[in-house]
């Protein structure tokens, strides 16, 4: 791709990021806000608009100073939807959300144990069953699929690296196999990162730049991982409003420094111990100190200033917050305000899926996909992701 392209494209996915942070802004603000003159941003909004994914729209609470109004601008909702799907040990479920980021469906189903063996198939057969119900509802173009799973996870080269959950102990290129099935762009993250992708992605009106994500699971009833613990915790960090990775990728996976030995729980109690949270009071209190213990050290270090609780442990209530606080303050060591908040998730039960969603809207908006999906018809490249696929999603046979 030629310069002269690249920067076209990067520059419209700056003028889709204004849109879509603020919708009803004006071609005015948009070129002062990423430093573009005002023909540039009007030449790349008249593409945005014949593609059909810009509209215009009437300027609401404008006060008239005399001259031409300006035009309000805002996401054509109805151009295309992205699905979310959050893999667990053994159910997936998942969400179809569109440009706005609405919720428009919610699917979930138990599928039993899910593994290197069978994961392809299992999501393509959701895959198949989601196309049906979107199509059904009227909903035909599907711009991007994003899958969250426990694990250490490579969203570059789109690989499941290690996953105790889904019981995956070398490299999986998922996303590579689910292309020689699926017409249409598929990435995988890390689930405590997706929860974090959630957070930045659909709270547009606030500004998380520094926060960490605490996605607590009660695995209790999945058998084939009951070695290994009841419990499943890990983190999404962000700084500096992105995601920070390490160089490996693992940053966010969390074992306890009160865990010992070779015993591969993430914490000092045992696997029978943890299998009976959150249901023993007495072992959830030394849970909750192990892992409140173990964050607030994190948290102050990092000098984050949220930190958002999500998943299982969500029904332990907000009193959780007021809980940790206890230990941030205990940790803290100046005379000073402690810069943090704390809160429970707004994602709930689907925060997974939700953010997977949300990682795919963000990498529309971000101009950040791969280059295999860029659209090549000729001056009129953009957005990969902004390619819209039509259903069924499943195009080739798994024969």
């Amino acid at each position: 791709m030629n310069g002269k392209r690249r920067t076209k494209i990067e520059n419209m996915g700056l003028i889709l990021q204004q849109i879509w942070y603020e919708e009803g802004i004006s071609r005015i603000e948009i070129a002062k806000r990423v430093g573009l003159n005002k023909s540039t941003v009007t030449n790349l909004v008249a593409e945005l608009i014949e593609l059909g994914l810009v509209e215009e729209r009437a300027q609401k609470n404008v006060v008239s100073t005399g001259g031409r109004k300006p035009i309000a601008l805002g996401l054509n909702k109805e151009y295309g939807v992205v699905i979310g799907v959050g893999v667990q040990a053994e159910a997936m479920r998942a969400v179809t959300v569109d440009l706005a980021g609405t919720v428009l469906l919610k699917w979930q189903k138990d599928t039993g144990p899910i593994t290197r063996r069978n994961f392809i198939p299992l999501f393509l057969e959701a895959m198949e069953e989601l196309s049906r119900i979107l199509e059904e509802k009227g909903y035909v173009h599907v711009l991007g699929v994003g899958i969250g799973a426990g694990g250490i996870i490579n969203p570059e080269d789109g690989s499941i690296v290690y996953s105790i959950p889904l019981s995956i102990y070398e490299p999986f290129q998922v996303c590579a196999e689910l292309a020689e099935f699926l017409d249409v762009p598929v990435f995988v993250e890390n689930d405590s990162n997706c929860c974090a992708w959630g957070e930045l992605a659909f709270k547009k009106g606030e500004s998380y730049r520094d926060f960490i994500f605490v996605l607590v699971e009660f695995k209790e009833e999945r058998s084939h991982i009951k070695d290994f613990g009841g419990v499943g915790v890990g983190f999404g960090i962000v700084l500096d409003g992105r995601l920070h990775y390490g160089h490996t990728f693992s940053a966010g996976e969390f074992r306890s420094v009160f865990s010992e030995g070779t015993m591969p729980s993430q914490f000092s109690l045992s696997p029978e111990e943890l299998a009976q949270l959150p249901h023993n009071r007495v072992l959830l209190d030394k849970f909750l100190h192990e892992l409140f213990s173990n964050l607030a050290c994190i948290v102050n270090t990092l000098n984050v200033s949220h930190v958002f609780f999500g998943g299982d442990i969500e029904g332990l209530g907000e009193e959780i917050c007021d809980t940790f606080m206890s230990y941030v303050r205990r940790n803290w060591m100046y005379p000073l305000p402690i810069p943090c908040n704390v809160s429970l998730s707004s994602l709930h039960d689907f925060a997974v899926a939700y953010g997977a969603a949300g990682m795919i809207l963000d990498r529309i908006f971000r101009n950040r996909l791969h280059q295999s999906f860029w659209d090549k018809r000729g001056d009129k490249a953009f957005l990969p992701v902004l390619v819209r696929h039509t259903l069924p999603l499943v195009k080739r046979s798994r024969a």
